[in-house]
């Protein structure tokens, strides 16, 4: 169930984003923070489809700052399947083989060697 907006909320929203084009402001909601960013999820997934439809001109969104707790989980299993020990070793040794001069990459190497 959604909260309610007062009409003289929805007026002073408006005024917010007054201009030519009509602005609607979406807003999730949840029983607990987790809820609330999978409908967050959805809602956005949803904008999207209706841009790519050309049913709406933009939207901005916080998906980027917003991320559900199972697309967090998604994301670290790529990142740690991804750094094996094979991995890891290749751009260590990588690093290692570039010439002195590039004094950064050396330096990044053995903050990424020695901790």
């Amino acid at each position: 169930m959604s909260p309610a907006i007062s009409n003289n909320q929805k007026k002073k929203l408006l005024q917010l984003f007054d201009n030519d084009e009509k602005t609607v402001l979406f807003v999730s909601v949840g029983k607990d923070m987790n809820q609330a960013t999978e409908t967050y999820a959805t809602t956005n997934q949803k904008l999207s489809a209706l841009k790519e439809q050309g049913l709406i001109k933009e939207y901005a969104s916080a998906s980027q700052f917003l991320i559900s707790p199972q697309e967090q989980q998604k994301r670290l299993k790529k990142w740690k399947d991804y750094w094996t020990d094979e991995n890891s070793n290749k751009s260590v040794n990588s690093w290692k083989q570039l010439p002195p001069n590039i004094v950064s990459a050396r330096e990044a190497s053995n903050l990424f060697i020695n901790g």
